[in-house]
């Protein structure tokens, strides 16, 4: 009877452990499986605020800078508050299309932007250009007389730059290729009414 006794008292002991382990390793679950659960929704917000964080600093595209212009646009206002006639007619150009020119293909083109206008019935392209910076600036016209194309000239070079001389600007008119300015940086030709001059030093912009 006493070994009976002594082996249901064991069995229950035996028991109660189990159930407590049992017990523990559940509630131990629990807690690792709501830890996880917490764990796995603090990343998610954290990721939601630095997706959102990223959101808002993302730079809006932009498109072509109302500045674009201002240079050739500059000009323009300085020409024909000195000329007898204005530049009229003013649209852009097309550079890479309908207005292309050979030098056009070459790098410092790549950024360039023009406006074309005419002159008395005398068509005037002007394009702004560089290698780093817009900061040159070129004149293609055709002129309607010679007259026409003599005030262009002469014009032009002052607004380039208004420190060079008239007797200057004359003698370089019937140049092959025309040398003025700081380091020759005014060039271009006049052949006849066919007028191209050029400035890699722009003097006139604000």
């Amino acid at each position: 009877m006493k070994k009976i006794t002594v082996l249901f008292f064991s069995i229950l002991t035996l028991s109660l452990t189990f159930n407590a382990c049992a017990k523990s390793s559940h509630e131990s679950a629990q807690s690792s499986k709501s830890k996880t659960s917490q764990t796995t929704s603090h990343t998610k917000t954290v990721k939601e605020k630095q997706s959102t964080s990223k959101q808002k600093v993302v730079p809006k595209s932009k498109s072509k800078t109302e500045d674009e212009f201002a240079t050739i646009d500059q000009f323009i206002n300085l020409y024909n508050g000195s000329a007898s006639t204005p530049i009229t007619d003013i649209t852009d150009m097309d550079i890479h299309g309908s207005d292309y020119q050979t030098e056009f293909r070459l790098h410092a083109y790549d950024n360039a932007v023009g406006k074309k206008g005419t002159i008395a019935g005398s068509p005037i392209s002007i394009v702004n250009y560089g290698n780093f910076s817009n900061d040159c600036i070129r004149i293609y016209v055709t002129a309607a007389s010679d007259d026409i194309a003599l005030e262009i000239y002469t014009t032009t070079i002052h607004i380039f730059d208004s420190t060079i001389t008239d007797e200057d600007i004359m003698k370089e008119l019937d140049s092959a290729s025309i040398y003025l300015g700081e380091n020759g940086c005014i060039g271009g030709y006049v052949q006849g009414r066919d007028i191209m001059l050029d400035c890699t030093k722009i003097k006139f912009t604000n």
